[in-house]
């Protein structure tokens, strides 16, 4: 009969035997690139990470509006504005303009700058309320609206502005529909969100509804409303692809309804890119604010660029229909904007 120890030895070299081709298993594994240094490192906390946005240099030329009262004299306003900043571009001259009717280069009669324009606007507010907003981000937001729709009023009296408010989440809701009583604005900047709770952030949704509620407005109104329309979204986040719309659906509907889009974001995890996008596509503002206390300066930069107009003045072909185009050229960089019209 075969010594117990025997036995025991052989059990002994069964196990360091795969013992020692585990250890070469790992080796072998490790050094093919499972690790997270090294040259032939090839995981996830090797790769860099991802680089900030950043806007490119460029400036936005918006016609605002075209006076054709005294034809064949038409006077052509219209706005510059820094892309990187959202800041109007201040200090320019009749040599950065040319003004292009119908194919042909017209002659500047008479140009100026205004900073002291009192000309009402159709404006709305699509307000990010998704539960990764915080409870003073909120009160941040509130306030920094209220500073706006306060001061829009005081800089267009006695004219009156109407505006809307939206709030969304997971879902999107009207809280006050369109109205031309400041106060009432103030009330739903004020009112609170019922779907606050729900996860989810479904931003191109809610501009969209917002988009359609501007053009049914203004479709199905009485009153001779302005020439303006803005819609301005504030937001902390992203779209989270789980609504009816995208971001090519916000911005072709804004174009088609002539709507400019300022986007409004702050917070280190917002989606700069498309909220840039859909901006700068639509003839709108893009402004970062890294975190809701600068609000309240957001609002100001968007005041200051409603405010801020230049003017051209040409004498127009003719009575009839027309298209006028004026392109504005600063250094290197250059954008221009045309509209229809018609003089009497």
């Amino acid at each position: 009969m075969k010594k117990p120890w025997n036995l025991n030895k052989t059990w002994f070299k069964s196990v360091g035997t795969i013992l020692s081709l585990f250890l070469i298993l790992t080796v072998t594994v490790t050094g093919c690139g499972g690790g997270s240094s090294g040259d032939g490192g090839g995981g996830n906390s090797s790769e860099p990470p991802p680089e900030p946005f950043v806007p490119p240099a460029g400036i936005i030329t918006k016609i605002l509006n075209i006076d054709t009262a005294a034809c064949p004299e038409v006077n052509v306003y219209f706005s510059v504005s820094d892309q990187e900043k959202g800041e109007p571009v201040r200090d320019l001259n009749d040599e950065n303009f040319e003004v292009i009717e119908d194919d042909t280069s017209k002659i500047i009669k008479d140009w100026g700058e205004l900073d002291n324009v009192s000309e009402p606007i159709v404006f709305s507010m699509v307000l990010d309320y998704s539960v990764s907003v915080m409870d003073q981000d909120l009160i941040n937001i509130e306030d920094a609206s209220t500073i706006f729709v306060n001061e829009l009023f005081d800089l267009t009296a006695p004219f009156l502005n109407w505006g809307e408010i939206t709030k969304f989440a997971r879902t999107s809701e009207v809280i006050e529909p369109f109205t031309d009583e400041k106060d009432s604005i103030l009330d739903g900047i004020a009112a609170p969100y019922p779907d606050r709770g729900i996860t989810g952030t479904n931003l191109y949704d809610a501009i969209f509804l917002e988009i359609e509620e501007m053009v049914d407005f203004r479709a199905t109104s009485v009153l001779a409303l302005p020439e303006r329309s803005i819609l301005i979204v504030v937001t902390d986040g992203e779209d989270d692809n789980k609504g009816n719309y995208d971001q090519q659906d916000v911005t072709e509907a804004a174009i088609d309804a002539g709507i400019e889009i300022v986007s409004v974001g702050f917070g280190d995890e917002v989606a700069l890119e498309p909220l840039f996008e859909i901006a700068i596509d639509t003839k709108g503002l893009y402004i970062y604010a890294s975190t809701s206390d600068d609000l309240g300066g957001a609002m100001q930069i968007i005041l200051d660029h409603l405010q801020h107009q230049y003017w051209v003045l040409y004498d127009s072909t003719g009575s009839g229909a027309h298209m006028v185009e004026v392109e504005v050229t600063t250094g290197s960089l250059s954008d221009s904007d045309s509209l229809d019209f018609a003089c009497p």
